[in-house]
């Protein structure tokens, strides 16, 4: 290893320590707290059974209570205790139990015991970082493997979850997966491909990522496209005993991976009663209605919207795919490689997108793919290499390349801060902090590009929307996420708050307002409504769930003339209403198959006057056509301030 490299590699580790020191939050927090208690359980009490663990460190969301199986549930993987473990007997070795005299610290269920455990974390992805840079430099060289190393050490969800949140397995799993394919790819040429210990090694290895996190399972396609590579080629040329070996080979290969995995088929048998368990139950994945662009373009957690740099992974393992066999060895030797990740990334986008809360509920970028350090990578180190290479030839047309940008970057925030000025909506006549004048800036910067092109990381699914529904791209923004009549995954039940949408000022259901509107709310009757300008207009509603009943309006005209409104939803009419100078609460039934989860294209067609609507509701009911109702939920605070009263409902 030369002086550069050397440096390079440990100013990346000195950096990721820092940004661990940075840290604005406690290591042991959310789901990872039961994904910890694995590991407390093994380092204290030698086993797996958690009754005892939730009696001492608590059981905050009730798996104790929960049980389906002859132990606690705890649907957490207990992969990770791997790592957490034996950090946890060091620990004790040299951290007194007598540090505190509260059980809870002493016993490690939280304070420095655990901390220090869930340091492995850090460690972790600090390997994790050097494999990934040992797979770039083997493909693509000393630079670009780097500055690959560093964009995933400091701009992918690896940051978050390997420096900050680090009692989520997502950190453990990251590691587990490039040990893997490291290892994988340095022994697929030469002599050692064919040797069983190898074969033994990648199962074990395998089975240790799935131990991590189950759905690892789309990196077996690498090892069996292999092993089906070598087995065919023996069989075709007539090496019987060659194939045979192979055959052996593959066996010990799957007896090592169910060895590996057997923790996790313990756990499911403690925690569920069975080997083979969905933890969090039978509504948890949704096969059919996997959201393929909402993992990696929505503003909820998507993850090439919250880590553009991404995107460079992603490209780079598309161009590995496409080099032709004709290329230099390098390249050629990287292609089965790129094949096969991107094949476990295509893999891992739907399965991400099958599950319930795809977006990874509270968290940073896209969690889920955290353990997808490696593939990127990888991706990126092949794309920096062309890079790299066209620098080489071409260093003119690149510098010029990279000067224009420069340019352009500096002249559009000089003309954001000049329509400040020129708007007035930035004071430059008396003096201002400047983190202030920076954030007023590039607010002006980001809102003009928004609204004249929408989100351009989110291009790939915002683009084919817009193209889809004839709007602007920004309204994508609204379309994917928790959305509307969003349900408990455990019986798909409406949560309560998220069946409702107001047309009063909010930035996200204004943008349900496609077509028709005025584009600000006006105060009418105590209340604020938003003008339907013509005839017509046209809502685009995104569900979460299908099973709505009903869909209730809240309207009145604009003047006191009487009206009425013909409601179609998804072309399909559901009816004509009256509407006059009062605020109206009025129900339109919906017959069954109208309503589908994704969007919805809600028409609104008014005879007779000028209408202002306020707010629609969801119900998964059927009510009576036209009955009045009462909203299932509080009003918001600007209601209250309008209304305080409430408007009444009519029929």
């Amino acid at each position: 290893m030369t002086t550069v490299e050397r440096a390079g590699l440990a100013a990346i580790a000195l950096g990721f320590v820092v940004l661990y020191a940075m840290s604005p939050m406690t290591s042991l927090n959310g789901d990872g707290y039961y994904t910890y208690l694995w590991a407390r359980s093994l380092a204290f009490d030698g086993d797996m059974d958690l009754n005892n663990d939730y009696a001492l460190c608590g059981d905050p969301w009730g798996m104790a209570n929960d049980a389906e199986g002859p132990g606690p549930r705890n649907q957490w993987s207990p992969g990770p205790a791997l790592l957490w473990t034996p950090m946890l007997w060091v620990a004790r070795l040299f951290l007194p139990a007598s540090l505190s005299e509260n059980p809870h610290i002493a016993q490690a269920c939280s304070g420095p015991l655990a901390e220090f455990g869930l340091f492995g974390s850090v460690l972790a992805t600090l390997l994790t970082l050097w494999l990934i840079y040992r797979l770039g430099r083997r493909h693509a060289g000393v630079g670009p493997a780097l500055l690959a190393t560093a964009g995933i050490a400091f701009a992918s969800p690896l940051s978050y979850y390997g420096a900050w949140l680090l009692s989520y397995g997502h950190a453990p799993a990251a590691f587990a997966v490039a040990l893997f394919v490291e290892r994988w790819d340095a022994t697929r040429l030469g002599p050692r491909a064919r040797h069983p210990l190898r074969w033994g090694l990648m199962g074990l290895l395998l089975g240790v990522a799935m131990l991590m996190r189950p759905q690892n399972v789309v990196f077996v396609f690498a090892p069996l496209s292999e092993w089906l590579v070598l087995t065919y080629d023996d069989l075709r040329d007539k090496r019987r005993g060659r194939a045979l070996g192979m055959v052996g080979s593959g066996l010990l290969f799957t007896l090592a991976l169910a060895l590996a995995f057997s923790p996790q088929l313990y756990a499911w048998k403690l925690s569920y009663g069975t080997y083979l368990a969905m933890p969090q139950g039978p509504h948890y994945m949704r096969w059919g209605e996997s959201n393929l662009d909402g993992v990696l373009f929505a503003t909820t957690g998507g993850l090439l919207t919250w880590t553009p740099l991404l995107y460079a992974g992603v490209i780079g393992l598309l161009a590995g795919c496409a080099r032709s066999r004709r290329a230099d060895a390098s390249i050629s030797a990287a292609r089965p490689l790129a094949v096969a990740m991107l094949i476990a990334f295509a893999l891992t986008v739907y399965i991400n997108g099958a599950v319930w809360d795809y977006w990874g509920s509270m968290g940073f970028s896209n969690r889920r793919f955290t353990e997808m350090s490696a593939p990127l990578g990888l991706g990126m180190a092949l794309l920096l290499k062309s890079v790299f290479q066209f620098a080489e030839e071409r260093p003119r047309a690149l510098a010029g390349a990279l000067l224009a940008v420069f340019v352009a970057g500096f002249s559009a925030w000089n003309i954001a801060a000049m329509t400040g000025v020129g708007t007035g909506r930035i004071a430059s006549w008396r003096e201002n902090r400047s983190d202030i004048l920076w954030e007023q800036i590039f607010h002006e910067l980001a809102t003009g590009t928004y609204e004249a092109l929408g989100n351009p990381a989110a291009w790939p699914g915002s683009l084919p929307f817009a193209l889809r529904f004839d709007t602007h791209p920004m309204r994508y923004d609204a379309m994917r996420g928790m959305t509307l009549f969003y349900g408990e995954y455990q019986d798909r039940s409406p949560r309560h708050g998220e069946t409702s949408a107001y047309f009063t000022g909010g930035p996200l259901h204004a943008l349900y307002a496609a077509d028709g509107f005025a584009s600000e709310p006006e105060l009418v009757g105590g209340r604020k409504g938003l003008r339907v300008l013509g005839s017509d207009a046209r809502l685009l509603l995104p569900l979460f769930m299908e099973e709505i009943g009903a869909v209730r309006l809240r309207y009145r005209t604009a003047e006191a003339a009487e009206a009425a409104v013909t409601v179609r939803w998804n072309g399909t009419v559901l009816g004509e209403r009256p509407a006059s100078g009062s605020w109206r609460l009025v129900t339109f039934p919906i017959p069954p198959g109208v309503a589908r989860a994704g969007v919805n294209e809600v028409e609104l067609h008014v005879r007779g006057g000028a209408l202002l609507l306020t707010s629609l509701d969801l119900t998964g009911s059927t009510p009576a056509a036209g009955a009045a109702a009462e909203l299932p939920h509080l009003p918001t605070d600007e209601e209250h301030a309008e209304d305080p009263a409430g408007a009444e409902a009519e029929h």
